[in-house]
């Protein structure tokens, strides 16, 4: 049990052999991945070999901790199956880098399929927090070396022991939210206050804007929850929640595609999104729409940014994922997402849905939303799908251990 007092406690509590295990697994994929994006990684030998031999250590390991459920339910066995089939489907057509990279996405989503807890989003954020400031503070006292890029405005964008100006404040709003969504309605002015200065702090040394607002608008409708909570109760809210990954990408996708300099206010708009509706709109032409995705070689980082003719990145984390993964994998992604959103709402989890609501619309402009190291809700996604799905209403009632599952697969059942 871990217990952090004050304003921030956090608890975690025993919990069944298969979400411990899930949890560790995961926790130690978003760690190396965040390792990845930071000076760490630069330090420690052979450090992008690590990194493959996890991911495929993981892909190894998953199906096993699956089958280590005390009772595997129809559902979850069904739903594993068909998002198996879809995923070998797309790595089939289109083999490509990535492919080890979905297959970790589609068995982390296939395993979480049974996850009923918060505690992983628990060890996430203290995972997460623990890195920022460590990074933070080996960057301050000059572990790590003190990079940074010049903006268009003439500002310093701090990298802050990351390898990109914007990684660190990300972090930090994702991190924010998670904080949110464990603490729920239990948030107090004092951790407002200090979650808001850091935020200004961060911004001043970051000067990314969309984190820095994103979270201001977080607070606010949190406060707002706890006041007036009426206004969450409306379809207006409901609708908000469930729909915002389809609008936000649909509208993004459509503003790359027409994308035009010639029209005043498209260049304005693109003036304003730093850039992002140009390179989406290059994006389209050189790729169109795939359905299961493109060998897409990104170029960003520290020392492409730094050439802008060179510079080739997407930030947009629906057409960013269409163009990787396929139209198919990210259509399936968002509406994994709108359940979600559905099934929190349902439940009365509204602190949840503004979590999911923000994290929408920070995908729009921001490549985070379906990022592993980002964005921990990913893992309930198949709960969602496994909540929806019908069978039988006699096969609703039957559950299977191991045993009966084998025999289920086998010639016995019938």
């Amino acid at each position: 049990m871990i217990r952090l007092r004050s304003s921030f406690r956090i608890r975690i509590e025993n919990i069944p052999v298969y979400e411990s295990l899930y949890t560790i697994i995961y926790t130690v994929i978003a760690i190396f991945l965040t390792i990845d994006a930071t000076q760490f990684s630069q330090l420690i030998p052979k450090f992008s070999l690590i990194m493959k031999l996890l991911k495929l250590g993981t892909v190894a390991v998953l199906p096993v901790v699956f089958t280590l459920q005390r009772k595997i339910g129809i559902k979850s066995l069904l739903f594993g199956v068909l998002a198996g089939c879809v995923c070998l489907l797309v790595a089939a057509v289109n083999s490509n880098k990535s492919t080890i990279n979905l297959l970790l996405l589609a068995l982390i989503m296939i395993c979480g399929c049974s996850l009923k807890s918060n505690k992983l989003l628990k060890m996430y954020f203290l995972s997460i927090s623990a890195i920022l400031f460590v990074c933070y503070l080996f960057w301050r006292v000059g572990i790590f070396r003190n990079e940074y890029s010049i903006g268009l405005n003439g500002a310093r964008h701090y990298y802050i022991g990351f390898t990109y100006f914007s990684y660190y404040h990300n972090h930090f709003l994702n991190a924010i939210l998670v904080y949110f969504a464990i603490r729920k309605k239990q948030i107090t002015l004092k951790a407002t206050a200090v979650i808001l200065l850091l935020n200004l702090y961060f911004y001043i040394l970051c000067d990314t804007t969309a984190p820095y607002l994103l979270i201001y608008v977080s607070v606010l409708l949190l406060w707002m929850l706890r006041y007036v909570p009426k206004i969450f109760e409306t379809k207006l809210f409901y609708y908000s929640v469930i729909l915002m990954p389809f609008v936000c990408g649909i509208v993004i996708v459509l503003l790359s595609a027409f994308y035009n300099n010639k029209n005043s206010n498209l260049a304005w708009l693109n003036e304003t999104l730093s850039g992002r509706l140009e390179l989406g709109h290059e994006a389209i032409n050189r790729y169109g729409i795939p359905l299961f995705g493109s060998d897409v070689e990104w170029r960003v980082g520290a020392d492409v940014a730094r050439k802008s003719s060179n510079y080739f990145y997407v930030d947009s984390s629906y057409l960013n994922n269409i163009i990787t993964y396929g139209l198919v994998i990210t259509v399936l992604m968002v509406c994994g997402f709108s359940l979600l959103s559905r099934k929190m709402y349902k439940e009365k989890k509204y602190v949840i849905c503004i979590v999911l609501l923000v994290m929408a619309v920070h995908g729009f402009s921001d490549p985070q939303y379906f990022s592993l190291k980002y964005n921990p809700f990913i893992v309930y996604i198949g709960a969602a799908y496994v909540s929806t799905i019908c069978v039988p209403a006699v096969q609703t009632t039957k559950r299977y251990n191991l045993t009966s599952l084998i025999k289920l697969l086998g010639v016995d059942h019938g």
